[in-house]
């Protein structure tokens, strides 16, 4: 995780961040997050005044055993700098969060499923 010139697998399918150079395309860092056993997604981002990263989605995990996985949604921050995890936020009643908004003028993040 958070590797310029590597990748991990934890699950079926892992999610990730990337910030990306816009002149070249080349990555400066990528996040591997959510990871999970099963199935996880950032699903939307967002940027506050300083750049950070606000991201939503899914993180879902089959527990031994089981026979149906179980997803929470959630809600992070990351850092501009290097995508370093400031926060996270997990929702289990919600399942998954598809968009984040944050609103310059109050400075409140709005996410919606």
């Amino acid at each position: 995780p958070n590797q310029k010139d590597a990748s991990a697998l934890t699950g079926k399918d892992d999610g990730f961040v990337i910030k990306a150079n816009t002149e070249t395309g080349s990555v400066e860092w990528m996040v591997h997050y959510p990871q999970s056993n099963q199935d996880s997604q950032i699903t939307s981002v967002d940027l506050d005044d300083d750049l950070n990263v606000f991201g939503s989605g899914y993180t879902c995990t089959l527990t031994e055993g089981a026979e149906k996985k179980v997803c929470d949604a959630i809600v992070a921050m990351f850092a501009s700098e290097d995508g370093s995890l400031m926060w996270e936020r997990s929702f289990p009643e919600l399942g998954a969060l598809f968009f984040v908004s944050f609103d310059r003028e109050d400075g409140g993040l709005y996410v919606a499923g």
